[in-house]
């Protein structure tokens, strides 16, 4: 799932020239490539590890606050689509499948 949060920091990321696996570098990861996978995850995703984000944060000088409204607008969006998918109406099905017995 595309999420707003994900894209601000992909951004930033390469704004600053850094691949995933340097900013890993940079937030004090041993295991580069596993960090890099974690870093591309949040941005691709918006799933991140405990204090993740925080360090990413730290790492790159962003906004906390710019984050913060950027997070609630990804969950608004969320919620939304999810409260829509809800509301759909589905068609109930009867499926018969007989099986021996014996």
């Amino acid at each position: 799932m595309f999420t707003r949060t994900g894209a601000y920091l992909a951004e930033q990321r390469r704004a600053k020239h850094l691949t995933p696996q340097q900013l890993a570098a940079a937030i004090g990861y041993k295991n580069l490539a596993k960090g890099g996978n974690k870093i591309v995850a949040l941005e691709r995703d918006g799933i991140a590890a405990e204090g993740l984000l925080d360090k990413i944060i730290n790492a790159l000088g962003l906004d906390q606050q710019q984050i913060q409204e950027l997070l609630t607008e990804d969950r608004r969006r969320f919620e939304d689509e999810w409260q829509r998918w809800a509301s759909e109406p589905v068609e109930p099905k009867l499926r018969f499948r007989p099986f021996a017995g014996f």
